[in-house]
């Protein structure tokens, strides 16, 4: 008996912050909220991730891994362009993953957000025939 009653108190719990919750979404409000007076800022790293064959490879993955140990992620269309859209301020290094097997990885390069709101990168891997 005891523990139905908890049961159905955690149910009751679980429903108002699902309730409340969706109420932060739809309203755009959040409970993290930065320091006061603290401005995070966001921008977008674009580019292409071209092949040593010609053309741009599709599907590719591309990966913004900020020094703070936040990744941004983003797959590259049929042309080979990329978005990344909320890179956090700040430095890290972008790297393209999820090649053709016969494609080898390039390496990565560091990017720095601090202040910018776009950057751009192209990769050029090498691919045999």
């Amino acid at each position: 008996m005891l523990s139905q009653r908890r049961s159905q108190q955690l149910m009751f719990v679980t429903r108002v912050c699902v309730v409340l919750l969706g109420v932060a979404v739809s309203s755009g409000t959040s409970c993290f909220k930065p320091a006061t007076g603290t401005k995070v800022r966001v921008g977008t790293i674009s580019g292409s991730v071209l092949s040593s064959q010609g053309g741009g490879i599709g599907g590719a993955t591309v990966t913004a891994q900020s020094d703070s140990g936040a990744s941004f992620v983003a797959t590259t269309d049929t042309t080979g362009a990329f978005s990344i859209a909320g890179v956090a301020d700040g430095a890290g290094s972008l790297g393209v993953t999820t090649l053709p097997t016969n494609c080898t990885p390039p390496a990565s390069v560091p990017y720095d957000m601090t202040g910018a709101s776009k950057l751009s990168a192209t990769f050029g891997v090498t691919c045999s025939p």
